[in-house]
């Protein structure tokens, strides 16, 4: 028996065609070529294999082939993609063309960075200090100390600020907490300090003096002013 193959609804709303297999095989968008789309280039409507000719046109029928075919597709995307490569390239090719800067970046921040500390009045203590964007300041310490009793203390980092006095010199102020081996506070160290950055941003030199707190904030001890310098750390070059 002969198979019968519906056909897609027209938009006038006709109601659904039936063909046999005899006039007509089923369906094959790609043997369509001339006559294979309405005027609207959306719907396939109903089509003689034998003549390769569209039997009716029909308008535009939602659902059926209302998007670009996927050749159409993958070229519009190879497009794109070709587009953001040759913008990927210029904008790479800008970055090259100013030249390394870390350098010039170091300078122009001044104090910003972080930076080696040698304290030669305290025993040439070594710490690590970090002026950061926005005045603030943070340091270590060496994380235990042995007192005159002979007991272990235990040192916080330090957190403070900084503020420009104008052209390379700097002012800061940096607080940290010496703790018992119970954990009770002790002391709270108070450094005051005015430094000076090099012309070549790589050093600075100053002075700082320390002042020991009670827990409550009353001042135990001063000492006088002592040097304080330092070296900025930078990452390697040339590699």
């Amino acid at each position: 028996m002969a198979a019968a193959y519906r056909i897609p609804t027209c938009a006038s709303g006709l109601g659904e065609l039936a063909q046999t297999a005899a006039d007509l095989r089923p369906q094959n968008r790609g043997e369509f070529t001339d006559g294979g789309r309405s005027p609207e280039r959306d719907a396939w409507c109903t089509g003689d294999w034998r003549t390769r000719t569209v039997r009716r046109p029909c308008p535009a029928v939602p659902g059926l082939r209302n998007s670009p075919s996927l050749v159409t597709r993958m070229k519009e995307f190879v497009m794109s993609f070709r587009t953001l490569a040759v913008l990927f390239t210029i904008l790479l090719g800008l970055a090259a063309a100013g030249g390394p800067a870390p350098r010039v970046h170091a300078q122009a921040a001044g104090i910003e960075g972080s930076w080696l500390i040698l304290l030669p009045g305290f025993d040439d203590e070594r710490e690590l200090g970090s002026f950061l964007p926005g005045g603030v300041m943070l340091t270590t310490n060496q994380p235990t100390t042995v007192n005159r009793q002979g007991a272990h203390e235990y040192n916080s980092a330090g957190h403070g600020t900084w503020v420009s006095l104008g052209g390379s010199r700097y002012a800061f102020a940096v607080q940290s907490l010496t703790f018992d081996d119970r954990g009770a506070l002790l002391t709270i160290f108070a450094i005051d300090g005015v430094i000076t950055v090099s012309d070549d941003g790589d050093h600075f030199e100053g002075t700082l003096i320390v002042r020991g707190l009670t827990p409550t904030g009353e001042e135990r001890f001063a000492t006088p002013p002592e040097t304080i310098l330092g070296t900025r750390i930078r990452p390697p070059t040339g590699r």
